[in-house]
């Protein structure tokens, strides 16, 4: 098996930024992911036919953090487009994980799009999950769920939600433990459904003023997406605190009526729900990232500095930046 100088556990923007930092320094970097695709909440899910929705983080903006280089970069490589959606209301308040913003950006053709193109040129394990790890000597070797080994490296970089982080870390006595118990997150239902008949004078974006929904998004109004009605709809903190050990039938029940409450119309089609069980960073471990310089390990996530997208990117690239430190 060969061994790489960086293990990276996490394809979110945090894990893709640490990589390509990493790659670009020099190191040999292998990425892996439990999931399908990399992106972490940058996430699209197959609809009816040609119809995707992003089920995720809806969009970014300017005010984000990420840096007007991170978006021009997007453009330039087809993989970003600028999304200018009709609201419900003509001046939207800032409420928590939903800013306004005069330029919200969206992925082209899903918001899937990219961390696909961060992806490009590394070396990406998808569909594996690590499930444990063990140090011989300076080399961490990683085992999936069946504990087969799946890779080994000197360093090992978590770029995974820190409950998820803290689990894996915890039996090697990492240094930053304390920290990392500190993040914490709040969860989220998301409903998905696909109209079967287009219906025209909807708004792209509904903010309800009570009940379970937070906010309905219309994916036909974003660049590049099939004239079709998918909507996406996300609960809030509170009612997905109180029903996040829902199965997703029941919740599906319990959110689509307020969904077609908020249309005033009722909706009909194949509707499907998603749990984030860690989805919005409520509290941060108050440091870019961490490192325990001893044991080879490191940590980096949004959660380590707030809720954005752009503090994921930070974390990333201070968790590089410290690991260049160290082996250079």
């Amino acid at each position: 098996m060969i061994k790489f100088d960086i293990a990276v556990i996490g394809a979110g923007l945090a894990g893709l930024t640490a990589a390509n930092s990493l790659r670009e320094a020099g190191f040999s970097v292998i990425v892996m992911d439990k999931a399908r695709g990399p992106g972490g909440r940058l996430a699209t899910r197959r609809g009816e036919g040609a119809t995707r929705m992003d089920h995720g983080c809806q969009y970014l903006t300017d005010g984000t953090g990420l840096g007007p280089a991170f978006f021009q970069d997007g453009l330039d490589q087809g993989c970003l487009a600028t999304w200018s959606p009709a609201l419900s209301e003509p001046d939207p308040v800032e409420t928590g994980p939903y800013p306004s913003g005069a330029f919200w950006h969206v992925g082209l053709p899903t918001m899937s799009a990219i961390p696909k193109a961060m992806a490009q040129g590394l070396e990406v394990k998808l569909a594996c999950r690590v499930a444990g790890m063990r140090q011989v000597g300076d080399a961490w070797t990683l085992f999936d769920d069946s504990n087969i080994s799946i890779a080994t490296a000197t360093w090992v970089v978590s770029a995974i939600p820190s409950p998820q982080a803290l689990e894996l870390f915890k039996p090697h006595e990492f240094s930053e433990l304390e920290s990392m118990s500190k993040a914490g997150y709040d969860p989220n239902w998301t409903l998905m459904l696909v109209e079967q008949d287009t219906m025209a004078g909807d708004p792209d974006v509904i903010r309800p003023e009570s009940g379970p929904i937070a906010w309905i998004v219309n994916q036909r109004s974003k660049p590049g997406r099939p004239d079709v009605n998918a909507w996406v709809a996300q609960a809030t903190t509170i009612w997905s605190i109180d029903n996040l050990e829902l199965e997703p039938g029941a919740a599906i029940q319990q959110m689509l009526p307020a969904v077609s409450k908020a249309l005033g119309r009722d909706i009909h089609g194949e509707a499907t729900a998603h749990r984030w069980r860690y989805a919005f960073v409520n509290r941060t471990a108050g440091k870019p990232s961490l490192l325990d310089a001893r044991k080879h390990l490191a940590a980096c996530g949004d959660w380590c500095l707030g809720a954005k997208a752009g503090h994921a990117i930070r974390s990333g690239r201070s968790v590089a930046e410290g690991i260049i430190q160290l082996m250079g």
